[in-house]
């Protein structure tokens, strides 16, 4: 190659997983074949899991001040659309450890 691979990701600011991607990529041929390029396929498959994860929680506000009375836990999360629909943030929020609603009657 006329330029590494390292030198290339540094350069253009590209992150470590798909710096790996365009690693195993470009050598397949002259070095490790098919298993080269599992590795970049790898990469990409935990790309999208990590993007995908990435997605289901960006509408979620976390308030480490809560504390859950299920699971006396201290982080609490709330979709940010429901946020609009409370006045008080103690009228929203389910527990990220035991995932029950902070207003979910008592039995």
């Amino acid at each position: 190659m006329k330029i590494q691979v390292v030198e290339f990701c540094h350069t253009n600011n590209i992150p470590y997983m798909e710096g790996a991607v365009i690693k195993y990529v470009c050598r397949w041929k002259d070095k490790g074949g098919i298993s080269d390029l599992e590795k970049a396929k790898h990469y990409i498959e935990m790309m999208i899991e990590f993007n995908n994860r990435d997605s289901e929680n960006k509408d979620m506000v976390e308030f480490p001040s809560l504390t859950c009375p299920y699971c006396t836990t201290k982080f609490f999360k709330a979709n940010i659309d429901e946020l609009k629909d409370y006045n008080s943030i103690d009228d929203f929020g389910a527990c990220t450890v035991c995932d029950k609603n902070r207003n979910q009657d008592e039995d």
